[in-house]
């Protein structure tokens, strides 16, 4: 992660959590994975890092994907939200030299790094958040994504306009463990709270279910049961996007 970014430890306990943005006390304001409220597709791409170490090179651009979070790909599923890797950006068939380059042997590797985003902003779901100190909180029911790929819940406080991001805290999603992310917002700015996973642009082809981050607001009985229907879902979407 670049020196910017504030990862917050994940918290061994998690006392029980509303299923929508509002105030615990009168200094915080909590919010939680909640499919009721409209949830955005966002996709930063990066260029592949020349410098040993890194996780990604220069940033490349941003893809606005509204509404339809299944671009992310991203799906709810009995109140959770379950998010894999980016095949539909830059995904299968390899060779736009774009997203993909030769491999030496005959086949391509991916030529972007990818963090897909989906997050609630303000601007879209009307809770106001500016000039709070926000709290987003949820349980990682799993997080068996493939090899290279990460992820993370994070809160970010936007300049009006969206022209500078001025703050951003992290914290990784841990299979089995609540999070909690912590922020003091600017009182002028655009908040925006969510998910990400990060990665290479992902081929659909060598995916299977179950590798995705599933979360949740509150953990319930029956939650494995719960994040395999999403798992599937959201394996399903993929397969019928690359048949099509």
């Amino acid at each position: 992660m670049s020196d910017g970014l504030r990862v917050l430890a994940t918290v061994s306990a998690a006392a029980m959590l509303m299923l929508s943005a509002g105030p615990a006390r009168s200094d915080v304001i909590d919010v939680v994975v909640d499919a009721r409220l409209p949830w955005i597709g966002f996709v930063n791409v990066f260029a592949v890092p020349t410098a040993p170490g890194t996780d990604r090179g220069d940033y490349v651009e941003g893809l606005f994907l509204g509404t339809d979070i299944a671009q992310v790909p991203a799906v709810f599923s009995a109140g959770a939200l379950v998010v894999g890797p980016n095949d539909r950006v830059g995904g299968a068939p390899p060779g736009d030299p774009y997203w993909w380059q030769p491999d030496g042997q005959g086949g391509y590797q991916p030529n972007k790094v990818l963090e897909s985003n989906v997050y609630v902003d303000e601007g879209f779901s009307g809770v106001d958040l500016s000039g709070q100190t926000v709290r987003f909180s949820g349980q990682t029911l799993s997080q068996s994504l493939p090899a290279g790929y990460t992820a993370y819940a994070w809160i970010r406080d936007f300049a009006p306009g969206y022209t500078v991001q001025r703050d951003q805290v992290i914290v990784p999603l841990v299979a089995g463990l609540p999070f909690e992310a912590l922020m003091n917002t600017s009182g002028d700015g655009v908040v925006q709270y969510g998910l990400a996973v990060f990665g290479p642009n992902a081929d659909p082809a060598p995916l299977v279910p179950g590798q995705v981050v599933s979360v949740s607001a509150v953990p319930e009985p029956g939650t494995s049961a719960m994040w395999l229907a999403g798992t599937l879902a959201l394996f399903g979407l993929t397969r019928r996007t690359r048949r099509a």
